[in-house]
């Protein structure tokens, strides 16, 4: 997100692509080890990634409709395999509907399937599929297949365990945070979003619905290191529950609602697109939707003779289809979006990079990585985050590069954007250091309706982030994570104008925090006190000229700052805490 309005100077826009195009970069890299000419930093930094990918044909997806259809064609493309690990998936119309696309191709198709799901993204058991107070039969019932394996990922009972048998460590808040659809070892998608309806509709039919970003990559070498990245946590015993049938079978039968989810999704996906005036008509009309719904059911149940499931369905079964149809419904934008234009495709190296979490077994790629391609910046960094809490090591990594020039902008989310109370309480206290202490540091916060949870960044034009990993302790240091390293000019480009977009949506209401400076950009006070010292630390406080104050209400200031007291008093007390974070949909 840039916001040019109070700082013309900070916009951030591509170059000139110089040198060789993304299809020369590919297909012929004589060209970057000419003696001739100066190394380039950056591109060391890339090659220092092994064993992680290689060359692959790359889109970014950024539009909800657009995200969900990649992994609906994905999933039906499927003709060996399918790997998927979600830190939540919810049994919604959404949910649902993949879960049982995927019952499907293991039951009609004999494709073998690997799921897993994270206890913490489904906290209580009472949305996902982790517990039978939500929907764990129907996730039993995938694997009574015979060819499907399911697990849940660190069960709150091992969590518990692992926390006693370590005082002080992180184990109650490790999680496995990775977003992973791989199929048939040569195609898979990555990035931020979970399986919910909040980060695949569009903001027409939900206010509130997430901006949020993936990839979608062609190439076996990628495939096969983000397959890596999901064997090494699911193969993990000490840490996984494995899912299995009930004694004597699964003793209520959940194959004709997952296939009947399943079919009501794919008619409504490639049934033809509607008018405005039927679209308004849905949202606005209650007796609509439900004759709506009722029409999407009735269709479905008379397809699924042709899914190889005979009986009829039960009023019990029929009550469950009606209320997943009466939500779709309500998605009118993702009618007929199947056939929309796709995002463009472009010819990269794509490499993944992965970090288990802290009760793992200790693997840690993406760390480093991330420090290496931000040492390596010569020109620009720019960072999109939802959740923005960040290490002294970070602090300092950033600090480096606006010491040598580097522009950085750092879009995120504010009190009236967020989802997440905690980190937003420690990044109000911390945005004014942050502005102060990092050279050539921009700070733009969205205020609107639309979430942010996109964690991309974007590094000298150039290479092109898309991972899950948050920017706070508990990314860093706890969770499970994985991102994909794009090497594309093209690819780069289409991200940075998604970050113009984001500048240009009423939606976000973008705001940029700003600190009071010299003409030289130097932090000043009005006061005479200064503000950083000769090594450019912080000896007083910064004078804030545009921050939450200036859009947030007296109430919710009030809340953030009793929040942050709170916390720092217990992390007092309880050291463990420190990693804390809200166990909302991260």
């Amino acid at each position: 997100m840039i916001n040019t309005s109070h700082r013309s100077q900070s916009t951030f826009q591509p170059s000139v692509a110089r040198g060789a195009s993304p299809q020369e970069t590919v297909t012929n890299k004589v060209d970057l080890f000419d003696p001739a000419q100066p190394p380039d930093p950056l591109r060391q930094a890339f090659d220092g990634i092994t064993n992680a990918g290689g060359v692959a044909k790359a889109q970014l997806l950024q539009e909800n409709q657009s995200a969900w259809n990649a992994r609906w064609k994905l999933v039906e493309g499927a003709k060996d395999s399918i790997t998927a690990q979600y830190f939540c998936w919810d049994h919604d119309a959404l949910g649902m509907a993949l879960l049982g696309h995927m019952f499907k191709k293991a039951r009609n198709e004999e494709v073998q399937i690997r799921l897993m799901v994270d206890s913490t993204g489904d906290t209580f058991g009472t949305r996902g599929f982790k517990s039978h107070i939500g929907g764990k039969d129907y996730l039993q019932e995938v694997v009574m297949t015979g060819n499907a394996e399911a697990k849940v990922y660190h069960p709150h009972w091992k969590k518990v365990i692992d926390q006693a048998l370590a005082i002080g460590s992180t184990a109650i808040s490790a999680n496995n945070h990775d977003k992973i659809l791989e199929v048939d070892g040569n195609r898979g998608i990555t990035g931020g979003r979970n399986i919910g309806y909040e980060y695949f509709v569009h903001p027409d039919d939900f206010k509130g619905a997430w901006r949020d970003q993936d990839i979608y990559f062609e190439g076996k070498e990628t495939a096969h290191a983000l397959r890596r990245a999901f064997d090494v946590e699911y193969g993990a015993p000490w840490i996984t529950q494995k899912v299995r049938g009930d004694l004597l079978g699964n003793w209520v039968q959940r194959d004709l609602e997952l296939l009947g989810a399943y079919k009501m999704m794919d008619l409504w996906l490639k049934d033809k697109p509607l008018s405005m005036e039927e679209k308004q008509h849905l949202r606005s009309s209650e007796d609509g939707r439900k004759g709506e719904a009722r029409h999407l059911m009735d269709r479905a149940l008379a397809a699924l003779p042709d899914e190889g499931l005979e009986r009829a369905a039960s009023r019990r079964e029929r009550k469950s289809l009606l209320k997943l149809a009466e939500e779709l419904v309500g998605y009118t934008e993702l009618r007929g979006s199947y056939n929309a234009t796709a995002p463009d495709m472009h010819d990269a190296e794509v490499k993944i990079i992965d970090k288990t979490s802290s009760v793992g077994i200790g693997t840690d790629e993406l760390n480093s990585t991330l420090w290496n391609l931000a040492g390596a910046a010569q020109k620009s960094i720019y960072i999109e985050n939802p959740y923005v809490v960040l290490s002294e090591d970070m602090i300092q990594g950033l600090r480096q590069a606006g010491e040598r020039g580097v522009q950085i902008v750092l879009g995120t989310n504010s009190p009236a954007s967020t989802d997440s109370a905690v980190t937003q309480a420690f990044f109000l206290r911390d945005w004014p250091r942050l502005s102060a202490t990092i050279p050539n540091l921009t700070i733009l916060c969205a205020s609107g309706n639309r979430k942010l949870h996109a964690k991309t960044a974007v590094i000298d034009e150039q290479a092109t982030l898309v991972t899950t990993y948050n920017l706070d302790f508990i990314s860093q240091h706890t969770n499970s994570e994985v991102g994909s390293v794009t090497w594309s000019k093209e690819f780069a480009k289409e991200t940075v104008d998604g970050f113009n977009q984001d500048q240009a949506d009423p939606l976000n209401g973008v705001v940029e925090y700003k600190i009071l400076r010299d003409e030289q950009g130097k932090p000043i006070r009005r006061d005479g006190l200064p503000v950083l010292d000769e090594k450019g630390d912080l000896v007083n406080e910064p004078e804030v000229l545009f921050g939450p104050a200036n859009h947030l209400t007296p109430d919710m200031l009030s809340q953030y700052q009793k929040k942050v007291h709170r916390w720092d008093f217990l992390r007092k007390i309880l050291p463990q805490l420190n990693p804390v974070d809200t166990f909302r949909k991260h």
